[in-house]
């Protein structure tokens, strides 16, 4: 019996340091606007870069992915308090943007955190960004491409991660 018992709490143990030992799965960025995406489009603002979110999910995390920073801006206030908290782009410019790269999701980082932010960014950074894939020599080659269209002087790629979390 003291023995079942050992085993018992042993393997019970074993369970509980698994569960917190596992890592969640990072979601599967939904880079193209014209393909539909596998998960609830209602967590996302129209500005937003979509990925997979499992469902039910209070906090998640996108895989790391490249995008090409079109226009960017340091804010005083990020959070649309007294500051100085404007946004990069209305959604004229993202759309009109949108239109350049209309197989490259345009998104954008605005004043003040909805579900959705981005990490890889300077903390209290506006900006307006095209996504730009997995590797570095795709976001070379959007970067090429941006630069191409002679509109977005002084864009840069950077690696961002996107994360919702809805508490």
């Amino acid at each position: 019996m003291k023995n079942k018992i050992a085993l018992l709490l042993v393997l019970g143990i074993l369970a509980v340091c698994t569960a917190f030992g596992q890592k969640t799965a990072l979601g599967k960025i939904c880079g193209n606007p014209n393909v539909k995406c596998k998960t609830d489009a209602t967590m996302f603002g129209v500005n937003d870069i979509q990925f997979e979110i499992p469902k039910n999910s209070v906090i998640a995390e996108s895989e790391l992915f490249y995008a090409v920073i079109l226009k960017s801006s340091p804010i005083k206030d990020f959070f649309g308090g007294a500051g100085d908290c404007r946004a990069v782009d209305t959604e004229a410019e993202r759309l009109a943007a949108q239109r350049l790269f209309p197989n490259s999701k345009v998104f954008s980082q605005r004043c003040g955190y909805d579900s959705l932010y981005y990490t890889g960014v300077k903390e209290n950074t506006v900006f307006l960004a095209v996504y730009a894939g997995k590797t570095p020599a795709q976001a070379q080659t959007v970067l090429k491409t941006v630069t191409a269209t002679g509109k977005f002087k002084g864009a840069y790629i950077k690696r961002l991660q996107a994360q919702f979390n809805g508490t």
